[in-house]
Order: C-alpha cells, then sequence, then structure tokens
C-alpha cells in the first residue's frame, strides 16, 4: 500500500498549528444489608447533579465503637485465629492513628494474615467492609484492599458489590477491579459491568470497566458484548471512551477485520481523540492480517486513505490544539509504517 503525498499534507496541518476528595466520606446504614441489597449484581444509587450518590441518615465518619470493640475481640480470642500479622493488622486498622506511607512500606505479610482470618469470619469482613467505606486513610484503604483480594472469589463479588455504593469514585474504582476480574469473567458478569457503566457518572470507573472487559478472553466473539460496545461507540459523548470501546471492541473480535466497520466510524468522526484510537485500531488491524492471512488484501486501503485526507479540513481551535496534534503525529507514524 502507497500513501505517497499525504504525509506533505498531513505536515501542513501540522505547521497550522504553529500559526492558539479530601474523599467524600459516606457510610452504610448497615453493611451486611448493604451488600444483600446489591447482589445479585452491582446496584447504583442514585447520583445528585454534582456527580454525587445521597449520602445515607444517620451515619458516622468511621468504624463505630461498637463494631471496633467487636472486631478487636474477636482478633484476640484464640478459636478466631486472627493471631501474629492478623492481629497486629487490625490494631493498625482500628487505630484512631493513621498508617504513614512508611509503616504501609513496612506491611509486609499483614494482608495475608488478615485475609485468612477474614475469609473464615464474615463479621469482621463486614467490619472491614464498612472501614474501607469510611475511612479518610488512604493507606488503611490500601492494606485492606490488598486482604481483600486474597479472599476466594465469591466473598470478593459480595465486597465489591458494597464497594460500588459508594460517593467516591476511587472507592466504586476499587469495587469493580475486586469483584470483576477478565480472568473469571462470564456473559452475565459482562451485562452487570455494562448496566454499571450506563449508571456511573465518573469517566474513570466507565474506563475501569472497559479495561476489565478487553482483557476478557472468554467474551471473544459473544454477539450481546460487542453489541453493548457498538452502542457506548453510538451513544457516549467523552471521546476518550468511545475510543477505549473502539479498542475493547477490536480485541474482542474473532476476526480482527470485523472491526473494520467501527474503525471506519472513528477515523471519519471528526473528533481528534477518537480518530486517533481509529487510527492505532488500524495498524493493530494490519499486523493482525499479516499475520494470520500473510497479506493486506481484505483491507480498504482507499477508505483509510479517504479518511486520512479529511484531517486537513479539521477546525484548529486552542480546545483542541492538543488533540490535533497527537493526531497527526500518529498518522505520521502511520504512514511510515504502512506507506
Amino acid at each position: 500500500m502507497k500513501f505517497s503525498g499525504q504525509f506533505i499534507s498531513v505536515t501542513a496541518v501540522s505547521a497550522a498549528l504553529i500559526i492558539g476528595a479530601a474523599l467524600a466520606i459516606t457510610t452504610l446504614p448497615n453493611s451486611d444489608a448493604a451488600v444483600s441489597a446489591a447482589a445479585p449484581g452491582v446496584q447504583v444509587l442514585p447520583h445528585t447533579k454534582d456527580g454525587h450518590k445521597p449520602r445515607p441518615s444517620g451515619t458516622s465518619s468511621g468504624i463505630s465503637s461498637t463494631r471496633k470493640d467487636t472486631f478487636l475481640s474477636n482478633a484476640q480470642a484464640e478459636t478466631t485465629q486472627c493471631l501474629g500479622p492478623c492481629l497486629n493488622a487490625a490494631k493498625l486498622l482500628t487505630h484512631e492513628s493513621p498508617i504513614d506511607d512508611d509503616t504501609y512500606e513496612k506491611l509486609t505479610g499483614l494482608a495475608e494474615g488478615l485475609a485468612a482470618y477474614l475469609e473464615l469470619n464474615k463479621s469482621a469482613r463486614m467490619d472491614m467492609l464498612d472501614l474501607v467505606l469510611t475511612t479518610e486513610d488512604s493507606n488503611k484503604r490500601a492494606l485492606l484492599m490488598d486482604a481483600f483480594a486474597l479472599l476466594p472469589l465469591d466473598q470478593r463479588e459480595a465486597l465489591g458489590q458494597g464497594l460500588a455504593l459508594s460517593e467516591n469514585w476511587k472507592i466504586r474504582t476499587d469495587g469493580i477491579n475486586l469483584s470483576m476480574t477478565p480472568q473469571t469473567m462470564t456473559t452475565g458478569k459482562a451485562e452487570t459491568l455494562f448496566q454499571h457503566f450506563t449508571a456511573e457518572p465518573h469517566p474513570h470507573v466507565k474506563a475501569t470497566v472497559l479495561s476489565v472487559l478487553k482483557n476478557a478472553e472468554s467474551l471473544k466473539g459473544d454477539t450481546a458484548t460487542l453489541e453493548n460496545l457498538s452502542n457506548i461507540m453510538r451513544t457516549e459523548t467523552d471521546a476518550g471512551l468511545k475510543s477505549k470501546a473502539l479498542l475493547t471492541k477490536l480485541a474482542l473480535q474473532e476476526d480482527p477485520l470485523a472491526a473494520m466497520p467501527d474503525a471506519l466510524m472513528a477515523l471519519n468522526s471528526g473528533e481528534p481523540e477518537f480518530q486517533q484510537s481509529a487510527l492505532i485500531a488500524l495498524n493493530q488491524l494490519y499486523e493482525a492480517e499479516r499475520v494470520t492471512e500473510g497479506g493486506l488484501d481484505r483491507i480498504d486501503h482507499r477508505a483509510i486513505k479517504r479518511g486520512i485526507e479529511r484531517f486537513q479540513n479539521i477546525r484548529i481551535t486552542p480546545e483542541n490544539k492538543a488533540d490535533v496534534q497527537r493526531l497527526l503525529d500518529e498518522a505520521e507514524r502511520f504512514y511510515q509504517r504502512h506507506d
């Protein structure tokens, strides 16, 4: 394939550019009830206009003294098996003082000891879920997430559903990463994630959903998943998320060339970030075709050339200047690879 003369046009457009939480605190009225309410799928509380969920009434800003006393009492009882590293972790987590960064770096083995105890004690798991949802100490939350990640899948999923109720987007992201892993993905879980994507206001959480789906080998060729990704590209207003949906759909196609219509749609969208992702997708298609087919005969090179030629008609503004420059740089790399 030859794109002779096109790089000159791209360069001309490029030259034109030279001539423009404290964390939100929420608690659950009852941790056991919250996890039950979230099952069997992720449920998201309605969001207010500022993107936050309503704060439940009658809550505190940290783990209650009753729950703290109960947890420590259980942790100190020999029959609970919370000894050694587990007991040390319990004391750090329930102490009023925060865990500083230096201390956190030295907590080797505490997560494993705590996880072994939490696996056998549902009440303690609910106490620690409550603490994750309410603590302002990121290191305490990190230690708990380390322990949660070592629990059996069914327990991780239940905790992840509880974390999805948080009004803090970072905690909701933790919930997705904890409960929805590519290795354990099913079509049912994928549908739950798409529902979560639709209800979720924060782009980072939405991007996490797409990242989990993209790496799920079990979803390759799944019709419902591919159609949901197409729907995101049609309806989503965030160009970055549309780009992620395109690359996720490409990754989940059994035949990569099936993503060509989506790539051409993105290439002609007029949205520089989305167009850049189209070039990335097309480059992956070219490489895949060379590997599987030994050539590029199935690719519509003329349609791609026409799409790239339209870049010179992009109206450059102060708002899109950086995105346009990245697009032109990507186009230059594309020509260098495939001219």
